[in-house]
């Protein structure tokens, strides 16, 4: 047999390498959908929040307008 045969223990050896990569990538994985979720979480709730503050303020300024337009008619 020459050197660059290909012995049952050398490929043995290549797949575990490889199932050991596959479990690491897998990980990777899960771990990578977690943060998205948790990051989709947090920017769910930042705009929430921002769009809470917007009806807010459009509430002020229309109420103001309002006031302002009673107060040009009545008087």
């Amino acid at each position: 047999m020459s050197n660059k045969s290909v012995t049952n223990q050398h490929l043995n050896n290549k797949i575990s390498v490889m199932e050991t990569d596959v479990k690491h990538i897998h990980d990777c994985i899960h771990r990578l959908e977690e943060e998205v979720k948790d990051n989709r979480t947090f920017f769910t709730t930042r705009l929430d929040r921002l769009d809470t503050r917007i009806w807010t303020i459009m509430g002020l300024v229309l109420t103001t307008l309002l006031t302002v337009v009673v107060e040009l008619v009545l008087f």
